[in-house]
């Protein structure tokens, strides 16, 4: 089923993750709260349609009654008051707000706001809840969310997130904007995206200067200028520093980011006491490295070789680095212009501007990088 979800997001040029425990420091309603000592071992984010997606698989912990998995759309600029819906006979804690004989013949719910849910849940929201199964559909931040027990396979995956986008689309629109969301809906496209492109248009979603200082805001990050953050890294990445950027702790690692020009955003990672030599990889164009060879520095990996081009004036420190811990990363890397090793530092330099949600996903893979390097003392 992990392979399943895998291939499903690759298809996509989503990102996927193998283990995303931090996701649930951000979302603890819907029933996750029930247990402690959960993990999320897999989980994806991407665009469908309109909205940025994500979902995630949870162990159980100690949860007598196991895992979830969970599907979720993003409203950019949405700040939703705590809602949540679940089948009449569940047990869910909060404030009930009674929806009119039909609804509560068949579901309960509990608000923060009763206005918000009256206005939110309306008659075709109701219609989309009997077309699937769930444990607790919620509202959480900027996000809608469904968790079920059961692990969904890729056409369960498509079918909730399209539930979701039709409960979205049901929602009037003077209710989204009263929470936040009417600036920042998104115009509607009526050409499908390939699946090539959606990963790069969701990056496309509020890039902003004040979408990041929020948003660095909540998590207790510091928002810095981007020439500031640029100037304090023991090697200077090789980008013009543009605008402003984040500087914080993920996990047990400091971490930076900052838009960069022409519409490039760094995200990086910090390894205090390690020193890197400079390193700069790419991927190399199929094309090319089939008629002209490969890169300036070889691996000895034949496949890595192929697909990757290696820059650097240490040949010795790149081939160190780039063990095969290391390179096995690069198997589930998201798209990325340039991989960039210096001092202290990994940095992933991005294909375009992104915006704040992608970054997790970028520093989680980043931190798979970084726990993988050789340390002092190793062989």
């Amino acid at each position: 089923m992990e392979a399943e979800w895998e291939h499903w997001a690759r298809s996509r040029s989503w990102l996927f993750h193998r283990g995303w425990a931090q996701i649930l420091r951000r979302f603890n309603g819907g029933g996750l709260r029930k247990g402690v000592m959960r993990d999320v071992p897999i989980a994806f984010e991407g665009r469908f349609g309109e909205y940025p997606c994500f979902g995630f698989r949870t162990t159980g912990g100690s949860d007598p009654w196991g895992g979830f998995d969970v599907v979720a759309l993003r409203v950019p600029g949405a700040q939703f008051p705590a809602l949540t819906v679940a089948p009449v006979l569940a047990t869910i804690e909060g404030t009930s707000v009674s929806l009119g004989a039909d609804f509560d013949l068949e579901w309960q719910a509990v608000s923060t706001s009763s206005a918000f849910a009256r206005d939110a849940l309306t008659g075709a929201v109701s219609d989309q809840l009997r077309r699937v199964e769930f444990e607790n559909l919620w509202f959480e931040h900027d996000s809608i969310l469904f968790s079920t027990r059961r692990e969904l396979t890729k056409p369960d995956l498509d079918e909730y997130l399209t539930i979701l986008h039709r409960i979205v689309d049901a929602i009037p629109a003077r209710v989204l904007a009263a929470v936040g969301a009417g600036r920042a809906l998104p115009v509607r496209q009526p050409p499908t995206p390939r699946p090539g492109t959606i990963a790069t248009q969701r990056h496309q979603f509020g890039t902003s200067t004040e979408a990041w200082r929020t948003w660095s805001a909540e998590r207790q990050w510091l928002f810095s200028t981007a020439k500031e953050i640029h100037s304090r890294t023991k090697y200077r990445l090789p980008v013009a520093p543009e605008g402003h950027g984040f500087v914080g702790k993920f996990g047990d690692l400091p971490v930076f980011g900052f838009s960069a020009a022409p519409l490039r955003n760094v995200v990086g990672v910090r390894i205090p006491g390690v020193r890197l030599p400079e390193v700069t990889i790419h991927k190399d164009d199929q094309v090319l490295a089939e008629l002209m060879g490969g890169g300036d520095v070889e691996i000895g990996d034949a496949s890595f070789d192929y697909a990757w081009r290696i820059k650097t004036d240490d040949e010795a420190g790149a081939r160190q680095i780039l063990r095969p811990q290391v390179r096995e990363q690069f198997e589930s890397a998201p798209p990325f212009d340039r991989l960039w090793f210096g001092g202290d530092s990994v940095a992933l330099i991005t294909t375009q501007a992104i915006a704040p949600g992608a970054v997790d996903g970028l520093l989680t893979w980043l931190l798979g990088v970084a726990s993988n390097l050789p340390i002092p003392g190793d062989p």
